[in-house]
């Protein structure tokens, strides 16, 4: 089972770290690896008296990261070498999210130039002259 560790600091409105705050990670999805060991496990910190923590997470799962105070977002946690921060780990999943749906947007408006409900109103057939063609 491989694992990463994963530091952040914790900051209020103003800018300034906080201390003793706990920072819970829940695992989302499937909670097994490739070689089928349990990663489920709900893991928490508290920030010390800087506001940092410092986790470590199984590579390749998905977590709900949240706290008390209301702080709430997921993060992925990728394969490879080397500590990761819950800065950088969450923004790479909000610009995962932005792509997404900008995908999603242009199939939405795709949709509507087709007059279309959704996808499974599409019938693609194969035609030997030309390819994949839409009926």
């Amino acid at each position: 089972m491989a694992t990463r560790t994963v530091t952040g600091t914790i900051k209020n409105h103003s800018e300034a770290a906080v201390a003793g705050v706990e920072v819970s990670f829940l695992p989302i999805g499937d909670t097994y690896d490739s070689e089928g060991h349990y990663t489920g496990t709900h893991i928490t910190d508290t920030t010390d008296v800087a506001g940092e923590i410092s986790v470590s997470l199984h590579t390749g799962q998905r977590y709900e990261v949240s706290t008390v105070g209301g702080i709430q977002f997921n993060i992925t946690v990728p394969a490879g070498d080397g500590d990761l921060t819950l800065e950088g780990l969450r923004a790479a999943e909000e610009a995962a999210t932005t792509e997404v749906n900008a995908v999603q947007t242009a199939i939405d408006a795709a949709l509507a130039l087709l007059e279309l409900n959704d996808l499974t109103d599409v019938l693609i057939t194969e035609q030997p002259d030309d390819g994949m063609v839409l009926t």
